[in-house]
Order: structure tokens, then C-alpha cells, then sequence
């Protein structure tokens, strides 16, 4: 597993730790997210991303994969409304991932858009959509019901 850190989250908010896996075939993508949701004004790094409005996200700042900034985001302007509803901050929400793990030799970036999802779902306790995934064993890939721009 390779792990990424970012350590900027304050200690009086509880991280939320959640695990997504899919395995369909001989291998499968397992990703952990490990986050907390926080009111934006009381954030003071520079370093966030503005979904939408009222949402923001901070991302692990060492290697991470350019395919995670681009799905994570994707995955978030999605469902930004639900999320800004559910927040208890709502038009100042901001999403902190503080570790992401993921096995790079079983893996696809797709897998980030469900994750994303089910870490939302879990620590806002709501519903959130679900991707539909097949493994098409010609070419060894997962494929995921959603389109990505």
C-alpha cells in the first residue's frame, strides 16, 4: 500500500476512515480514505479546491496522483448539493482528506468516483449514488457506469 499524509487537520475534529473495494476478478481495487469535515473559515492553508459553492476539498499534498485530483473533484461536484445540505457547515464546508492508500499495481483511478462516494455517505449519513462496476476480462479493466469528462 502506498500512503499518502497531509497532516494539517486539527485534532478536535474526528477523522472518518473508510475502506472501498471491488473485486470482480483475480484482482481488485481497494482504496482507503481517511478524512473530516470542517468549517472552511477556520481552515488557514491556501491549498484548498473550490468545488462548488459552499464546498471545498483538501487533498494529500505528497504523490498523489494526478488522476485522484481530477476524479476526487468529479466525484464531489456530483453530489455537491446533498453534501452541502447534509454539512453541519453548509455554504462553508470544507472536505479534508488527510491519507489515501491504495495498492498502485491493483489499481484504477475510476475507483476514486465510488470511494469518494461511500466516504461522503458515511460520514454525512446519506445516500449517495451508486456506480455500477463490471470486469471486462478482454481487457483486464474494471468498468465503471459513469462518465468522466
Amino acid at each position: 500500500m502506498h500512503n499518502i499524509e497531509d497532516g494539517n487537520c486539527s485534532k478536535e475534529h474526528k477523522s472518518i476512515k473508510t475502506r472501498y473495494h471491488c473485486v470482480k476478478s483475480r484482482w481488485g481495487i481497494h482504496i482507503f480514505i481517511t478524512g473530516v469535515i470542517v468549517s472552511h473559515a477556520s481552515y488557514s492553508d491556501d491549498d484548498c479546491i473550490r468545488i462548488a459553492d459552499g464546498l471545498w476539498l483538501v487533498l494529500p499534498k505528497s504523490r498523489f496522483s494526478k488522476f485522484g485530483k481530477e476524479y476526487i473533484p468529479f466525484a464531489l461536484s456530483n453530489i455537491s448539493d446533498a453534501i452541502v445540505s447534509a454539512s453541519p457547515y453548509k455554504y462553508d464546508t470544507l472536505i479534508i482528506f488527510e491519507e489515501i492508500e491504495h495498492n498502485y499495481l491493483d489499481f484504477q483511478e475510476e475507483g476514486f468516483v465510488p470511494a469518494t462516494y461511500q466516504w461522503i455517505s458515511e460520514a454525512l449519513k446519506i445516500e449517495t449514488p451508486e456506480v455500477k462496476v463490471s470486469f471486462n476480462k478482454s481487457l483486464n479493466r474494471y468498468e465503471f457506469d459513469f462518465k468522466f469528462p
